[in-house]
């Protein structure tokens, strides 16, 4: 930052969904600052879980997976009970779409035409079909499958991302007809995809990992030693998000981490509520809602004002040279002198 002033300054340094650092400083004049500052992520506080093992409304016989659309209301794919239940911000229950011939599977709200996409297979059959409703859960088109469909994922174009039994991803477009296909790896089993800036994440139960592809299914990276990941999300940030069935876990992974394909633990939470987690999604403002399959629950975490660790900073000082002297020689080979600061200020005042 140039053209400051010296004097007391504060200095502020900040980043969205991370903690903040400021210091009030005595700025010099003739002096370049150089401040290094790592900021901590915020932590995650439980909020709330919505369910249990039933049939009647707000409860659930293995819930799948979740979706919220643009007014913040959540709907939520209950398999065995086959149907979808829709509720507001708070967990309350609104209204059920009942799809008595079909067990509803991966569910995604698409901006792009504001629709809800849901995967329905049929029971003892090698199939299923993508149908999309309005907001009310009102039918308006379906297009049939010949693979078993498990979660799924919406890019901005309004593509529709599906996990498919076993080793395939189907790119589908908004009207429902297939675009492309590829496989992930003989009983690699793919359970989610995330499409986040022409990039699509795919967790992979089966191999314990998350593959980074193109939007057509060209190999990009990944990330090795994720426990049984199932559902995966990415924020507006870049940052990645990975439920582990086995673990009972969310983990939350840097943005850079295509860049390392190999990492640690970033952000993780949920143990000790979720059970067998599958479908994740995550609000603009950072919070998390989760699907606990095993407890018959779907659960909210929003994200906290108080950091993982306390933030911290590097400074250096380069002190700039002052005052006047001789130069090297030019292209004309005569050296040249700067005139003295009398002369100068002399000049000045002619």
């Amino acid at each position: 930052v140039e053209k400051v002033s010296p004097g007391k300054h504060t200095i502020k340094v900040v980043r969205e969904l991370y903690g903040e650092w400021s210091k009030e400083m005595e700025l010099k004049g003739y002096q370049e600052y150089n401040i290094e500052a790592t900021l901590s992520p915020y932590r995650y506080d439980f909020d709330f879980c919505v369910g249990g093992k039933g049939s009647g409304p707000g409860k659930f016989n293995s819930p799948f997976d979740l979706t919220l659309d643009k007014n913040g209301n959540i709907y939520v794919t209950d398999f065995y009970n086959q149907r979808v239940q829709k509720f507001d911000h708070n967990g309350n229950f609104l209204n059920e779409l009942k799809t008595p011939a079909a067990l509803p599977a991966g569910i995604g709200y698409s901006p792009y035409n504001n629709r809800i996409y849901v995967y329905l297979n049929f029971p003892g059959e090698s199939g299923g079909a993508l149908n999309w409703f309005d907001l009310a859960l009102h039918g308006i088109g379906s297009h049939s499958f010949n693979v078993t469909g498990l979660l799924l994922d919406i890019d901005p174009s309004g593509n529709i991302y599906i996990a498919a039994e076993y080793e395939y991803i189907i790119k589908i477009g908004p009207d429902g007809n297939e675009i492309t296909r590829w496989s992930t790896g003989h009983f690699s089993q793919p359970m989610e995809p995330a499409f986040s800036d022409g990039k699509l994440y795919v967790s992979l139960l089966g191999e314990n990992k998350v593959v980074i592809y193109t939007d057509s299914g060209k190999y990009e990276g990944e990330f090795i030693d994720i426990g049984t990941p199932s559902g995966i999300t990415v924020d507006r940030m870049g940052h990645i998000y990975v439920s582990s069935v086995d673990e009972n876990c969310v983990y939350k992974f840097p943005p850079d981490a295509l860049d390392v394909l190999d990492f640690g633990e970033f952000v993780r939470f949920g143990e000790g509520r979720l059970k067998e987690p599958l479908g994740i999604e995550v609000e603009e403002n950072g919070d998390v809602w989760v699907v606990s399959n095993g407890s018959n629950q779907f659960c909210k975490w929003r994200l906290s004002d108080t950091t993982l660790s306390p933030g911290s900073f590097k400074l250096s000082v380069k002190r700039k040279r002052t005052g006047f002297g001789r130069i090297n020689p030019g292209k004309a080979g005569r050296g040249l002198s700067f005139p003295t600061p009398r002369k100068t200020l002399r000049r000045i005042r002619k």
